[in-house]
This record gives C-alpha cells, sequence and structure tokens, in this order.
C-alpha cells in the first residue's frame, strides 16, 4: 500500500512533463476507468472518482 502514492505521484510528475498530452489527472484516471470498465454507468463513474 505505501507504494500506490509514490506511483500516482510519478504519473502525475510525469503528466505534467508531457504537455503534448493535454490530459489532467481527472481525464487520465476517467478514461483508464472506463478502459477497464466498459460499459460502465455515469454512476459508477463518479463513485470512483
Amino acid at each position: 500500500m505505501e507504494t500506490i502514492p509514490l506511483v500516482m505521484r510519478f504519473i502525475r510528475a510525469d503528466m505534467r512533463d508531457r504537455k503534448a498530452t493535454e490530459l489532467s489527472v481527472p481525464q487520465f484516471r476517467t478514461l483508464a476507468f472506463l478502459d477497464r470498465n466498459p460499459g460502465a454507468s455515469l454512476v459508477e463513474l463518479s463513485e470512483h472518482l
């Protein structure tokens, strides 16, 4: 469990460095959730975020 905050910091720092993607962290999390949960409802997505 201690590695999760470290990984999230790494992902955030990497996303800030890659301005070409123009995705915010919440947008990235949304896309990742939808990729892992095809057909998820808006309620499921909002509960995840």
